[in-house]
C-alpha cells in the first residue's frame, strides 16, 4: 500500500473539493473554503483581479505588476507585485487603469496581502499605503502597515476621510532586498464603517463591585464570578506593628502632596508628593476617601464624570538611605507592546513603557520598615498604570499612576480607583492580596512536568512519546503549540478543525488517544483567544479591538487583538465543540497571560467596558474558568503577567524576562506567599526564556550550567518542571535531565507551604527574608525553605561561591547551580552537589532512580 504524506493528503484534499465543484481555480485557503467565504466583508473598490492597465512607477528600484493565475482569493487570480532593491530611499507607486472619485466620505481601507515574511525574516518587509487626492490636487495618504506575514492577511487603515477624494494608486516603501521578492494583492475595498450596534450577551457579574455607580461592562449579567473572592480585593491582611502608625490626610483630597506617615516617634513623611488627580479642574466633583485599615492607608476614588486623565501615586520623600526591591513576577509589564497612538512615549523613558513595583526598605534606627503600595487592578476603571518614573533625589516612587484615555468617540471613563500602601516590619504582609480562588487542580498541575510540543508529523510525534513512557517518565502535562491546528502560516486560532496536512479530525483523535489512552498522560490542545486572524471562519472587522483613534490592534502576525467581550463568549461555544470531538484532559491558552490586560484594551465606544483594562481582566479570567470546565483538567498559559490570573490559571510559563536571573538576586518570597497556593507555575519558563539573550552561550558551556542553574531556580521558587523536549526518541538525555530532578520533589512542595525562606549570609548563618534583605544576605541567592509538611529545599543560585547548608540534620556542599531538596521522611530525594570531592546528581523516589551517567566536575 502506498503511503500518503500529510502534504499529499492535504493537497488531495483541496483538489477533490474543487474538482467536485467543477472549478479549474487555484485552490484558495481551506479556511474560506470551510466557511464558504467567496466575497470581502465590504464591496471591493477595485477587485485586483488581473494587473491589466496598470502600471508601476519605481524610485530607485526595480519592480513590475502581473496577474497571478497560480493563487486565488475571492476570484481566480491576484495580482502579483515583484520588486528587487527596494531600499529605506526607494518607494513603488502602483497607479490603476483610471483614477476613481469617491462621492462618499470613508473612514476605513482595506486590502488583502499576501505576504513574502515572517517579520522581516528572510526579507525586510514592505509598508503599503493608498493615496488618494484631494480637489486641490493634494497627496491624502491612508497607512496600511507593513506587510510582515506569509501568506493572506486583511492589511487595514482608519482613518475618517471627506466626500470627493480620488483614489490614484497604491504606494509601497522599505523591502529592502537586493534579489527579486514578490507579494500578492487583491480586494482593495474603501468604506464608512458601518458601526453596527454592539451586540455582545452579557456575561455574570464581578465578584465584588466597590463602587456602585462605577460601570462593570459586560459582567452585568446572571451569576457571579468567583473572583475576587474577598471584599478587601487586593489590600494585604493586617499585620501588628511594634510600633505606632499614624497618617495625615491632605487638605484637599485632590492635592495628595501633603499625605504624610509618622513611625513611632519620627516626624512626618511625606508620601504622595505630586500624588492626586490631574487635571485638577475636571476632578472637582470627585469623591476621595482616605482611611486607614490595619497596617495599611487605602484610598478609594470615585468620579462618575468623565475628564480626569491620571491618578498618581506620587513619591515619597523617606529619611536615610532608602533601598527598593523589585520582586521576580511581580510587575506590570508593558503599558502596550504594539503602537497604541494615544500613548505619550517620550515621557515614559522608554518604549514601550515597563514598570516593576518596588518595596522600601526604611530604617529607624535598630528596626526596618518595609513599604509597599498598589493600585486595586480589581476595581479600576482606567486605560491601565501608567508607568512613567517620577521623582527626584531623595524621593522614591514605589508604584504608579492610572491613566483614562479617550475611546473611538473622543470621551474619557468616568474615574474610579482604590490605591493602597502597606507598611509591615515583615515584607511579606506588604505584598498586595491576589483575591483569586486557588486552582481545583493544583495537585495534578504540580506532579507533572509541562511541555508545549510543536505538532510535526503525527505517527513520529507519538514514537516520541512512546519512547519517553518507556524511559519511566510517566507524569508529563503535554500540550499542543500553534501548529497542532495549522500546516504553514495559516490561522490558528477560533477553529475547531486540524489542518488537512495534520490528518484533520482523525489524525487529532488518534495522537489523543495515544497519549491519553495508550500512554497515561495528560495531553490537551493549542488554543487562545487573543490573536484574530482575518482569513478565520468568523472573521468580522466588529470583533477587531480598536485602538482610540479607530486603528484595529495588531496582535500577533496575521492577526488583530480581538475584543475580549467577544471572545469569551467563543470560548464557551468553541472548547465545549472541541472537547467532544477530542476527549483532551487539560489545554493551553496561550498569551492571555502574557500580554498585560492594559495592552489589549478595546477603545471601540460600541463596545461595554471600553476603554478598561478591567473588562479584559474580567473576560480572561472567566475564559480559563471556562476553560477548566471544557476540559475537566487543569489549563495552562503563557505567563509573563500571570499573577494577576493565579488560580483562575492552573499553570503558566513561569518567565519573567524582564528580571535578570542571571545577575540579579533570587527572590521567590513574592511567588511562594502569593502566587504558590493558588497555582502551579512551572520550570521558569523555558530555558530560554529564563537566559533570555545569554541562552545560546550559556547552553555551549554544557547542561552542567544550562540545566543545573534552571533547575535551580525552578526548585527555589517551588515550580514543577519544565519538560525540555530533544525530540529525538534514540537520545533522551535532556528529558531525564529536566524531568527526574524536580517531578518527584515538586509533586511534595506544590502542595504544601512555604513555612520559612531564608538566605545564607557571607559566614553561612542563615537568615528570614526580612532580615536578609537588610543585611544583604539575600543577594547570595542562597537559600533554605522550608514546607509545611517538613519538605525542605536548600539552592544555591550563587555562580561563583559554595553553599554549606544543614538539611535534615546533615551538610550538604553545594556548588553553584547546586541543590539538595527532600522530604521529611526522605522517602523523595534531589541533589546536585558535591560527595567526595566530586560534582553528582541524583533523585530518588518511590516511582524512580536517576543518576546523572556523566557529572560534571
Amino acid at each position: 500500500m502506498k503511503r500518503v504524506t500529510p502534504l499529499i493528503s492535504a493537497l488531495l484534499c483541496l483538489a477533490s473539493l474543487y474538482a467536485a465543484s467543477g472549478d479549474a481555480a487555484p485552490p484558495r485557503p481551506y479556511e474560506f473554503v470551510w466557511a464558504n467565504r467567496t466575497s470581502d466583508e465590504f464591496p471591493p473598490l477595485l477587485r485586483l483581479e488581473a494587473a491589466d492597465g496598470w502600471t508601476v512607477v519605481c524610485s530607485n528600484a526595480e519592480a513590475r505588476l502581473e496577474t497571478a493565475a497560480d493563487r486565488a482569493l475571492f476570484g481566480r487570480s491576484v495580482v502579483r507585485l515583484s520588486y528587487r532593491d527596494l531600499g529605506a530611499r526607494s518607494s513603488l507607486r502602483l497607479v490603476p487603469p483610471a483614477p476613481i472619485r469617491l462621492t462618499n466620505a470613508f473612514d476605513t481601507v482595506s486590502l488583502w496581502v499576501y505576504g513574502n515574511n515572517i517579520r522581516g525574516k528572510p526579507c525586510p518587509a514592505v509598508a503599503l499605503a493608498a493615496d488618494f487626492t484631494d480637489g486641490e490636487g493634494r497627496l491624502v495618504r491612508q497607512p496600511l502597515g507593513s506587510a510582515a506575514h506569509r501568506e493572506w492577511h486583511l492589511m487595514t487603515g482608519v482613518g475618517k476621510r471627506p466626500p470627493g477624494l480620488t483614489f490614484v494608486g497604491l504606494h509601497v516603501k522599505g523591502g529592502g532586498a537586493s534579489g527579486w521578492q514578490s507579494i500578492d494583492l487583491t480586494s482593495l475595498c474603501v468604506y464608512a464603517d458601518p458601526q453596527r450596534p454592539d451586540q455582545t450577551p452579557p456575561r455574570p457579574r464581578r465578584g465584588v463591585q466597590l463602587f456602585a455607580s462605577a460601570p462593570q461592562g459586560i459582567n452585568v449579567g446572571e451569576g457571579r464570578l468567583p473572583f475576587p473572592n474577598r471584599v478587601q480585593t487586593v489590600i494585604p491582611p493586617p499585620a501588628r506593628l511594634q510600633r505606632k502608625l499614624e497618617f495625615r490626610f491632605p487638605e484637599d483630597p485632590l492635592d495628595w502632596s501633603d499625605l504624610a506617615f509618622r513611625y513611632g516617634d519620627s516626624p512626618w513623611i511625606p508620601l504622595a508628593k505630586g500624588g492626586g488627580l490631574f487635571p485638577r479642574d475636571k476632578a472637582q466633583g470627585a469623591q476621595v476617601t482616605f482611611r486607614q485599615e490595619a497596617n495599611s492607608l487605602v484610598c478609594e476614588v470615585a468620579c462618575p464624570e468623565p475628564g480626569i486623565e491620571e491618578v498618581r501615586f506620587g513619591v515619597a520623600a523617606l529619611p536615610g538611605k532608602v533601598e527598593t526591591i523589585g520582586w521576580p513576577y511581580y510587575t506590570y509589564r508593558y503599558f502596550n507592546q504594539w503602537d497604541n497612538p494615544a500613548l505619550r512615549r517620550t515621557e515614559c523613558g522608554m518604549d514601550p513603557c515597563f514598570f516593576r513595583p518596588e518595596t522600601a526598605v526604611v530604617r529607624f534606627g535598630e528596626t526596618a520598615l518595609f513599604i509597599g503600595a498598589t493600585f486595586d487592578w480589581t476595581q479600576s476603571n482606567a486605560s491601565g498604570p501608567y508607568c512613567i518614573r517620577r521623582g527626584g533625589q531623595g524621593e522614591t516612587q514605589l508604584t504608579c499612576g492610572t491613566i483614562y484615555l479617550p475611546k473611538t468617540d473622543g470621551r474619557r471613563n468616568g474615574c474610579f480607583e482604590r490605591f493602597v500602601w502597606t507598611f509591615a516590619e515583615d515584607v511579606r504582609d506588604t505584598f498586595p492580596a491576589i483575591p483569586n480562588p486557588p486552582s481545583p487542580y493544583r495537585r495534578e498541575a504540580g506532579s507533572g512536568s509541562w511541555c508545549s510540543f510543536a505538532a510535526k508529523d503525527r505517527a513520529a510525534d507519538a514514537a516520541y512519546w512512546r519512547a519517553v513512557k518507556a524511559a519511566g517518565m510517566d507524569h508529563v502535562i503535554i500540550t499542543d503549540h500553534e501548529s497542532g491546528w495549522r500546516d504553514g502560516n495559516e490561522s490558528f486560532t477560533f477553529r475547531t478543525r486540524p489542518a488537512p496536512g495534520k490528518g484533520g479530525d482523525e489524525g487529532q483523535r488518534r495522537y489523543a488517544r495515544t497519549l491519553i489512552d495508550e500512554l497515561g498522560f495528560r495531553y490537551g490542545p493549542y488554543n487562545n483567544f487573543t490573536d484574530y486572524a482575518p482569513v478565520n471562519g468568523y472573521w468580522s472587522i466588529d470583533h477587531a479591538g480598536r485602538f482610540g483613534n479607530g486603528q484595529l490592534i495588531p496582535a500577533w502576525n496575521r492577526c488583530y487583538s480581538p475584543k475580549a467581550t467577544w471572545c469569551v463568549g467563543m470560548c464557551a461555544a468553541l472548547a465545549p465543540a472541541i472537547q467532544s470531538k477530542f476527549g483532551f484532559n487539560t489545554a493551553y491558552c496561550d498569551v492571555h497571560t502574557c500580554v498585560t490586560p492594559w495592552a489589549r484594551a478595546d477603545y471601540d465606544a460600541r463596545s461595554p467596558g471600553a476603554g478598561t483594562f478591567a473588562q479584559v481582566f474580567y473576560c480572561y479570567g472567566e475564559i480559563m474558568l471556562i476553560q477548566k470546565r471544557a476540559w475537566q483538567g487543569p489549563v495552562y498559559s503563557e505567563g509573563g503577567i500571570h499573577w494577576l490570573y493565579s488560580g483562575l490559571t492552573d499553570g503558566n510559563y513561569a518567565q519573567d524576562g524582564e528580571y535578570d536571573f542571571w545577575n540579579d538576586p533570587w527572590l521567590p518570597d513574592f511567588d511562594l506567599r502569593r502566587m504558590h497556593p493558588l497555582c502551579c507555575n512551572f520550570g521558569m519558563g523555558a530555558p530560554y526564556m529564563f537566559y533570555g539573550s545569554r541562552n545560546d552561550d550559556v547552553r555551549r558551556q554544557g547542561a552542567g550550567i544550562w540545566l543545573d542553574r534552571f533547575t535551580a531556580a525552578t526548585l527555589a521558587f517551588g515550580h514543577p518542571g519544565f519538560f525540555v523536549c530533544g525530540r529525538n526518541p534514540g537520545n533522551l538525555d535532556l528529558e531525564r535531565e529536566s524531568y527526574f530532578p524536580v517531578q518527584a520533589i515538586a509533586a511534595r512542595y506544590t502542595q504544601a507551604e512555604a513555612v520559612d525562606i531564608r538566605y545564607a549570609a557571607a559566614d553561612g548563618t542563615l537568615h528570614p527574608t526580612s532580615a536578609a534583605l537588610v543585611n544583604g544576605a539575600a543577594r547570595r541567592s542562597q537559600l533554605r525553605i522550608t514546607y509545611s509538611d517538613g519538605t525542605v529545599v536548600a539552592v544555591n543560585g550563587n555562580r561563583t561561591e559554595n553553599f554549606s547548608v544543614e538539611v535534615g540534620g546533615r551538610i550538604y556542599e553545594l556548588p553553584p547551580n547546586g541543590w539538595r531538596a527532600e522530604t521529611a521522611d526522605r522517602s523523595v530525594v534531589s541533589f546536585c552537589g558535591i560527595e567526595n570531592g566530586v560534582r553528582v546528581k541524583y533523585a530518588t523516589a518511590p516511582e524512580y532512580t536517576y543518576r546523572r551517567k556523566d557529572p560534571a566536575n
